[in-house]
């Protein structure tokens, strides 16, 4: 059996449907990672979360078939070094989040701390709004995103967020700022189909006043996202999409 690495959270979904096909992963940090690189394990994959840097992915490139990351920027620099690396964006666990559960709705918008700081100071004065933190289970912030109108997501790198896939799987319109590499984004959701795009602050205000009057715009943004993760990005397909790789 072959050991793929992950140096991220695996879910349930994606450790069910490898070891279902008769495979191994482990879950490391990078340090574990090292040591266990230089204690001569050998890897076929490596899945980065977004967390290593380009230094660090370059000297693990050197020690395992593929590296996998999840954002653009990253994946054109280790493109260009000559390293063995592949886009491998972020999904959800089928069966925990794709069910519709009717749910009388609490709040306006969904939002994580680590937004953009002054967008939440707005957000707080004019909607009402959830603010997740940290610790919460996964079976509590679906519950939450359901209860919830919109999702409204800041991206400060240059990738598609984890929290894109999850508010989507749950069937809530997304509301989120372009990243750099917008023609990416485009291949995956299709602005104004999938999920709804701001240029701004002001803009993503103004959009949040918008569909929370739309709710039938609103309702079919929800539902084509939520489509387009159940038919391109579960944890069942991510895996065959790993042991595909590696059985070429």
């Amino acid at each position: 059996m072959t050991d793929f690495a992950f140096v991220s959270n695996v879910d349930a979904g994606i450790s069910r449907n490898i070891s279902q096909r008769g495979f191994n992963f482990t879950r490391y940090n990078f340090r574990d990672l090292r040591c266990a690189l230089s204690n001569g394990h050998s890897f076929t994959s490596v899945f980065d979360d977004g967390s290593l840097s380009i230094e660090d992915l370059k000297s693990l490139s050197q020690k395992c078939d593929k590296l996998y990351v999840p954002d653009f920027f990253r994946f054109s620099e280790l493109t260009r070094s000559g390293a063995q690396v592949k886009l491998f964006h972020h999904w959800v666990d089928e069966d925990f989040f794709y069910y519709k559960k009717k749910s009388s709705f609490s709040f306006d918008c969904f939002c994580y701390e680590s937004i953009n700081e002054e967008l939440l100071r707005l957000l707080r004065r004019r909607f009402n709004v959830f603010v997740c933190g940290k610790g919460l289970t996964d079976g509590t912030k679906c519950s939450l995103l359901q209860r919830s109108k919109i999702y409204c997501h800041s991206e400060e790198g240059d990738l598609i967020g984890k929290e894109i896939f999850e508010a989507g799987g749950c069937g809530k319109m997304v509301l989120c700022n372009e990243i750099p590499s917008k023609d990416g984004m485009d291949m995956f959701f299709e602005d104004s189909v999938h999920l709804v795009n701001y240029e701004n602050i002001e803009d993503c205000l103004k959009k949040i006043d918008l569909y929370l009057e739309d709710e039938y715009t609103r309702g079919e943004i929800g539902e084509g996202i939520y489509n387009q993760i159940r038919k391109l990005h579960t944890s069942r397909k991510r895996a065959k999409e790993i042991i595909r790789d590696f059985t070429k």
